[in-house]
């Protein structure tokens, strides 16, 4: 029951917002240009994406647009059926905090903006897990705060932690930061 209540709570005034789900992705969403950016900086070809904590897949049809052959896991499957027709098939129903159950090497990159709603030995779980379904990097969208005026007032994070937390906890578990990304990007360790 309690998912039930974070689920309509967090998609009605989505991340403490006061926007709409679609309304706070136009403002804060991905932009495709910085993930390409990003992939040149790191000197990675990449073909296959996915969105873990998808909602609507908002993402992915940004990332078919720009001819990416993205997916998607979400939690919620109400957000699923929310999401665009021609996009659902491209979105299957899964908690992310059980991405290591995918193949080895089934996507290229991973792009995150669900981190913060994970507890710290979560996070620690999910990012060394992550290491068998992604060949290549992450892409990790605002999962840290050095500036307590920039926190969103959203009730649902868990994890509010500096930047310099993260870089090492990423490090820890085999994910190294590409310069001149914006704190982004991510490379798999070999």
């Amino acid at each position: 029951m309690r998912s039930k209540i974070i689920e309509i709570e967090y998609f009605e005034n989505y991340a403490g917002s006061n926007l709409s789900y679609e309304k706070s992705y136009k403002q804060f969403g991905l932009d495709p240009h910085k993930l390409i950016l990003a992939f040149h900086k790191a000197k990675l070809e990449v073909r296959t994406i996915i969105d873990l904590g998808c909602a609507r897949g908002l993402t992915i049809a940004d990332l078919r647009d720009f001819g990416f052959e993205a997916f998607g896991i979400e939690l919620f499957e109400s957000e699923i059926k929310r999401a665009k027709p021609n996009i659902r098939p491209f979105i299957d129903q899964m908690d992310m905090r059980d991405i290591g159950l995918l193949p080895k090497n089934s996507f290229d990159v991973a792009y995150i903006n669900s981190t913060m709603y994970l507890n710290e030995k979560e996070i620690r779980k999910f990012l060394k897990d992550l290491r068998r379904p992604i060949e290549k990097g992450i892409y990790l969208m605002n999962p840290y705060t050095d500036d307590p005026e920039t926190i969103p007032d959203d009730k649902h994070r868990i994890t509010l932690r500096p930047k310099a937390w993260w870089l090492e906890v990423l490090k820890e578990n085999g994910w190294n930061y590409v310069k001149g990304t914006e704190f982004y990007f991510f490379k798999k360790c070999q």
